[in-house]
């Protein structure tokens, strides 16, 4: 509706009509607002509650046994630096019948853990209404998870009186976004990050000087097959090489690939060797700009970007991270847009081979066919 009309409505001049009284129910139902919430006195700051819960959805995560021990300093560097005052902290893990290598990471550091073959959802919901119902008003929840079927418990949290924050990797549902709100999403940890540094609580505020290398493939968007994957990879190398800021960036480096629905064998060969890959069943572009910004984010100066596309339409995220100060570089075929080349800049696109050199013996069986074709009586040479 125009501002003037809210304005009226805020007079008492007039009052909204039965369609715009449902939209703007159904709005404050999705936000946790009920007229007992304006009937309440104002809600405790994060610093004044001392009740602190951390619910780790681990089925929806993807957090591997390998990620646990890095994962657990960090957010208990980032608890002690955003809620000092939590003096009483529980933390639980969810976990599949699969992860139990995770399970066992997250129990030897003192998490308590459940694990089921099933969805775990409703045992989340149980344990939150539980664990939040005692003291609401003096309680912040803090939730790790991806799943949208969790925008009602967040909803039912805040009409309580809880304080509710998330933490996600990429690929957040956004009906899960939306009802979380912006201001209450806690941005997903670097995995440049070193334990150490972590457990000292040196969090994002850029103390480490390590230099940090960021890859990100855009596979279906180059138009080779699984059987080129081993050369892609090995180029990709020897042009990384030639950007990282130290050899120990490539080492501990993050390198990502992003494979369309029917690029299945591809994903699997990428996996072999270095690649975290991420299959998408649409358009994989909006995926891989998040996680560029995600990555890059956390220490921008000090950290060295290389992209593997041909799109344009990746220009204004290369603008943004340059503007951030990321070292940006960008790989692709000769047919790459021009426009990306340009925003990229003079020495920093690096153009792949036209023709890959093919292995050995695949040589020699050519070498083999062609010598048995001029044998023929009639091939033209």
């Amino acid at each position: 509706v125009p501002p003037n009309t809210v304005s009226r409505w805020e007079r008492g001049d007039t009052a909204p009509d039965a369609r715009a009284l449902a939209a703007i129910h159904s709005i404050a139902m999705e936000r946790g607002l009920t007229p007992a919430y304006f009937k309440k006195a104002a809600p405790a700051t994060p610093n004044a509650r001392t009740e602190l819960l951390v619910y780790l959805d681990l089925q929806n995560l993807g957090l591997t046994a390998a990620d646990v021990p890095a994962f657990d300093g960090w957010i208990r560097a980032e608890l002690n630096r955003r809620f000092p005052n939590t003096a009483n902290r529980w933390f639980k893990g969810f976990c599949a019948r699969h992860q139990s290598a995770a399970a066992e990471q997250l129990e030897s550091l003192g998490w308590r853990i459940w694990e089921d073959s099933d969805d775990l959802d409703d045992e989340i919901v149980s344990q939150s209404r539980s664990d939040c119902g005692r003291k609401p008003d003096n309680t912040i929840l803090i939730l790790g998870s991806r799943d949208g079927d969790f925008a009602g418990l967040i909803s039912e949290m805040r009409g309580k009186g809880v304080m509710v924050y998330l933490i996600a990797p990429a690929g957040i549902s956004q009906r899960l976004a939306q009802t979380v709100g912006e201001d209450w999403l806690i941005p997903w940890p670097s995995p440049h990050w070193s334990l150490a540094n972590l457990r000292e609580g040196n969090s994002q505020q850029g103390e480490t000087a390590m230099p940090c290398l960021v890859v990100i493939l855009d596979f279906p968007n180059l138009g080779e097959s699984a059987a080129r994957v081993p050369q892609i990879d090995k180029w990709i190398m020897e042009t990384v090489e030639k950007v990282a800021p130290t050899p120990s960036a490539i080492e501990n480096g993050l390198f990502k690939a992003f494979c369309g629905p029917y690029q299945q064998a591809a994903a699997e060969e990428l996996d072999r060797l270095r690649w975290r890959v991420t299959e998408s069943n649409t358009n994989s572009d909006q995926d891989i700009i998040h996680h560029a910004k995600s990555d890059c984010g956390h220490d921008p100066d000090n950290t060295t970007f290389v992209l593997i596309t041909r799109d344009g339409d990746f220009v204004p995220l290369i603008e943004t991270l340059r503007e951030w100060g990321v070292s940006v570089y960008v790989a692709g075929p000769h047919y790459t847009n021009s426009s990306l080349i340009r925003a990229v800049g003079d020495g920093r696109w690096f153009q792949m081979p036209l023709i890959w050199p093919a292995e050995p013996m695949q040589v020699g069986k050519a070498a083999a066919s062609f010598d048995q074709l001029l044998g023929l009586p009639n091939f033209r040479r």
